[in-house]
């Protein structure tokens, strides 16, 4: 009966109106439920955005775990013209050397022709050449320009395998073209030839990057990438250049910034868990965890694990520590200090944290047993919970309106019966005679 109107014609109430306040009055539990509902979704949301932030926890702290990454080098380039990268299990070292020469592709151009379709000039054109050594040719199957163009784009040489030629046409001034072969590989093996265009002109000659290494010792690569010329590090150069060096080694910088990277990531985790739980004075307004047990356990777990480690010590002497506020600190200066000193001890301290702050991180966030996990789990239970209850309200609440309807609309009913009655006594009554005074 949705959107029916039963105000009185009779009674003069605003029957509908009436209903719709009994409805509310009667949905007062299904509000409360809606209203838990809420909270359990702002609840659900923050539990996942400390999850977050404690999975990010996990992979940093595991990473100082990891022995691995105390010995995994670092490669570094002087110029910023040459990028540079090492395998975990390169060798270590350092490489000095000029760049005397990049990698360029071979080109060649066409004389010049005042209009396009003038590059055609016989038909079938048939070009030869060779390229890496070997002879190729090509024939065009199509009397145009653009159909030259894809013959050299797709061109095969007698093994089969792409020539990997590029052709445009180039406006080199207006009215004036020029058709431009270019190979896209780079290196000397791009070289080639071409004949049957007319004279045909080097616009740039295919080369293959080269390294000095001084005493007469020289590297050449096709790319300007160069590989293993020290073993498990790659480098790629850009353009001419002298006093190069790219480096290869275990550094205290690059494992301290793995430290810091760990620390960062616990003090997110923290301040997360804090925003998430805390009672606001000013506003009166509690976060979505405030009063969470879990959570505190969670954040106490966190601070716990910067503790003394078996064997190495104070966390402290590696610059690891906590402030008054409840945050990770680390002495970036007095953990390269150690590093340089006693490195052992070093990577005791740092990995002794690491493995604590990641099975407090992991025992949050494990898919099937974590603490955050198992929160976040039943929450939705009890939402599908609440969701459940919620529908049954809706048909309990529907039957409730149809039922006032209907009594509202017997009521009216009734009224009219009686209004009738009340017309035909009238009207008997004033059909009775009148007797007058004796």
């Amino acid at each position: 009966m949705a959107g029916m109107s039963v105000d009185g014609l009779i009674s003069g109430l605003d029957t509908t109106s009436l209903i719709n306040q009994l409805i509310q009055a009667e949905a007062a539990p299904q509000t409360s439920l809606k209203n838990k509902v809420s909270e359990a979704q702002a609840a659900v949301s923050a539990y996942q955005s400390i999850n977050t932030r404690y999975a990010a926890l996990a992979t940093a702290a595991e990473a100082i775990a990891n022995p691995d990454t105390w010995t995994t080098p670092v490669t570094s380039s002087s110029s910023a013209s040459v990028k540079a990268s090492s395998t975990a299990t390169a060798t270590l070292g350092r490489l000095d050397f000029d760049v005397t020469s990049v990698a360029r592709s071979h080109s060649l151009a066409t004389g010049t022709f005042s209009d396009i379709n003038d590059i055609v000039q016989t038909w079938p054109v048939v070009l030869t050449g060779d390229k890496g050594g070997m002879a190729f040719a090509i024939t065009a199957t199509d009397n145009s320009v653009s159909g030259l163009i894809n013959a050299i784009n797709t061109a095969t040489g007698v093994n089969g395998a792409s020539l990997d030629l590029q052709a445009v046409v180039v406006q080199v001034a207006p009215g004036t073209y020029r058709l431009q072969i270019t190979a896209k590989d780079t290196g000397e093996a791009s070289q080639f030839t071409l004949d049957g265009l007319g004279a045909t002109s080097v616009v740039r000659t295919g080369t293959d990057a080269e390294i000095d290494l001084g005493g007469g010792l020289t590297v050449k690569s096709a790319t300007n990438t160069f590989t293993d010329v020290l073993p498990g590090t790659t480098f790629t150069v850009s353009k001419e250049e002298t006093g190069v060096s790219v480096s290869t080694a275990v550094t205290a910088e690059s494992i301290a910034d793995k430290v810091a990277a760990m620390v960062n990531a616990a003090n997110a985790a923290l301040a997360e868990a804090a925003k998430q739980s805390t009672y606001d004075t000013a506003s009166k307004k509690g976060a979505p965890l405030v009063g969470e047990a879990a959570i505190r356990t969670l954040q106490s777990q966190t601070l716990g694990a910067v503790d003394v480690v078996a064997g190495a010590g104070a966390p402290g002497t590696a610059g690891i520590g906590l402030d008054r506020n409840g945050r990770l600190t680390f002495d970036r200066a007095r953990f390269v200090e150690l590093m340089a000193e006693d490195p052992a001890r070093a990577q005791a301290l740092a990995a002794g944290v690491g493995a604590s702050l990641a099975a407090v991180a992991k025992g949050a966030t494990d898919s099937t047993s974590g603490s955050v996990t198992l929160a976040i789990q039943g929450r939705d239970a009890a939402i599908k919970d609440l969701g459940t209850r919620i529908e049954n309200w809706d048909t309990r609440l529907s039957a409730r309106k149809a039922a006032l309807v209907r009594q509202f609309s017997a009521m009216e009913t009734a009224l009219s019966s009686l209004r009738n009655q009340s017309s035909w006594l009238s009207g008997q009554l004033a059909s009775l005679p009148t007797w007058g005074s004796q």
